[in-house]
């Protein structure tokens, strides 16, 4: 069996805050260490796969022209139960609340909609087709 490994996608889809940042950090600290010490472990770079779609849309993106105090734990602690609610309660789709808070990948800066879900998806496929 091959094991593969996945980055972890950003949190925030900002940038230059420094949650987005930390998460890069330590993806390129994961991917030196599987480098250096497991050469034989693939990595599925999700983190990748989601910052290039971060900048292939960043026109659609209304959070590179917001303050970067928006994305805080305690909105967080907010937005996850309220995008619960509105998902299984009103019945909007996940992509639908990510976009009404003018996110394209994340429903609440941390959880991922199902534009995100098929971006995993296709970043670790490769890795599951049978040779």
């Amino acid at each position: 069996a091959k094991v593969v490994v996945m980055t972890c996608p950003p949190l925030s889809e900002q940038p230059q805050h420094p949650a987005f940042q930390r998460t890069t950090r330590y993806n390129a600290a994961l991917q030196q260490r599987l480098c250096s010490s497991h050469p034989d472990v693939a990595l599925a770079d999700v983190h990748g796969a989601f910052v290039s779609f971060l900048q292939e849309h960043a026109a659609r993106s209304k959070q590179l022209h917001i303050p970067l105090y928006r994305f805080s734990v305690l909105s967080c602690v907010l937005w996850q139960p309220t995008a619960v609610f509105q998902h299984y309660l009103l019945r909007r789709s996940w992509d639908e609340i990510s976009r009404r808070r003018g996110l394209l990948l994340l429903t609440d800066n941390v959880h991922i909609n199902d534009t995100a879900a098929q971006l995993v998806a296709q970043t670790v496929q490769p890795f599951l087709e049978i040779r």
